[in-house]
């Protein structure tokens, strides 16, 4: 799964990605946040024999339960647990006129410029906006567009 904003959901198991019996997952520059389950795995829940690969995602929160992902960040991952849940940095959903709803970023956000590239990587985002703006590609489904400065002369 990459460039995925995974935001919102509702479970009994896992309320962003729930992986059972030898499922190969695999995250890159992906948001899974502020997501529910029933059973506390809010983010993502992963079965014993389940194998999570992983690189540049923000993970909001997991119930460290031995077969969750809290603790095993690399450097790469933000990751927050239940007590300490990671804060993404999210706006407000919008709509760019494509009927498909995006989970925007703020300007503070830590996914901006902290995603990783990857062969045959879209052109755009979500939104329909260059998929690279500044130093690399921001995590999630979103790349925040920064204002651009105007210049000119002020009359009276």
């Amino acid at each position: 799964m990459n460039n995925l904003t995974i935001f919102g959901n509702r479970a009994l198991l896992g309320g962003g990605i729930c992986a059972h019996h030898n499922s190969q997952v695999t995250l890159n520059t992906t948001i899974i946040i502020d997501n529910t389950a029933s059973d506390r795995r809010n983010d993502v829940y992963m079965s014993d024999d389940a194998t999570l690969t992983r690189t540049h995602n923000i993970i909001g929160m997991d119930e460290d339960t031995g077969n969750g992902i809290v603790g095993l960040a690399d450097g790469n991952d933000f990751i927050g647990s239940e007590n300490m849940p990671f804060d993404a940095g999210l706006g407000p959903l919008k709509d760019f006129g494509n009927g498909i709803p995006v989970v925007t970023l703020l300007p503070n956000s830590p996914a901006i410029d902290a995603g990783t590239t990857y062969d045959n990587m879209p052109e755009t985002d979500a939104a329909g906006n260059p998929r690279v703006v500044g130093r690399s590609i921001d995590i999630g489904a979103y790349e925040y567009q920064w204002p651009t400065r105007r210049s000119g002369v002020l009359t009276r």
